[in-house]
């Protein structure tokens, strides 16, 4: 019996969001390398330890603009490239291209996520990680500047739903140069066919972020490690998942 669902791989991408705005900006494309690496334990229910990782590339275009009470983040997904390993089917992966999604930010940097085109589990992943390379800038972005920024956000996943809710600390290392750290928490639920997957996690990471004189971002860098718990009334103990991801996007010319 599988206890575990194949879209919890994503949904621990999701463990620490960091929401805009930023200055709005026309559409720019970037490339994306995530290197993902999760084992799942399941020696409390009498099965191995399941580990599953590996290197992803995704190209994607990105448009800021403004909106009544906050800011429209419009995104196109132009492919998404698994190294040999994957184990990922092909025709996943295919489904996820040209994929649209609009993520609506206001005024206190809450993000909201609409589906416009469905490329799966996967692309609605991506797409979810790929907006936490969106700073909350604060005040002055002079060298020696700190501000601390709290976001608390339900979304939606496939088969449920979660809170999560994410404090980071910021500082301005050098003009055009963002570092931070941050720490989150998330509670939800996932419905699989053996049942109501109830889920509880933690992450902590750090981010860097290169801007160019318009704020609009040049590189972003992101290391993270999350711990989640699954439990489900089949299964005689709770399930440990444990992650360790790296991003890094950079701006194509």
């Amino acid at each position: 019996m599988s206890f575990v669902s194949p879209a919890l791989v994503l949904l621990a991408g999701t463990a620490a969001l960091i929401a805009a705005p930023i200055t709005p900006v026309k559409p720019v494309k970037y490339k994306a390398v995530i290197v993902t690496k999760q084992i799942t334990d399941l020696t409390g229910v009498g099965g191995p330890k399941q580990e599953v990782g590996g290197t992803a590339t995704t190209y994607f275009q990105l448009e800021i603009t403004d909106s009544a009470g906050g800011q429209v983040l419009h995104m196109v997904i132009d492919s998404l490239i698994p190294d040999a390993a994957s184990q990922v089917p092909a025709v996943v992966l295919d489904s996820a291209k040209g994929s649209v999604y609009h993520h609506f930010v206001d005024a206190k940097g809450q993000l909201t996520e609409k589906t416009i085109t469905d490329g799966g589990a996967v692309a609605s992943g991506f797409a979810s990680s790929a907006t936490q390379f969106l700073p909350r800038l604060k005040g002055s972005l002079a060298k020696g500047s700190t501000w601390s920024d709290t976001t608390d956000v339900a979304r939606t996943i496939p088969g449920g739903a979660l809170k999560v809710k994410s404090v980071t600390n910021y500082e301005v290392l050098e003009p055009g140069k963002i570092g931070a750290a941050f720490a989150s928490s998330q509670t939800g639920a996932q419905e699989s066919p053996n049942g109501t997957l109830e889920i509880a996690g933690t992450a902590t990471g750090t981010a860097s972020w290169l801007l160019d004189a318009d704020k609009t971002i040049v590189e972003f860098k992101r290391k993270d490690e999350a711990a989640l718990t699954i439990t489900i009334a089949v299964a005689p103990a709770p399930i440990p998942i444990s992650r360790v991801q790296d991003i890094t996007i950079t701006r194509l010319p």
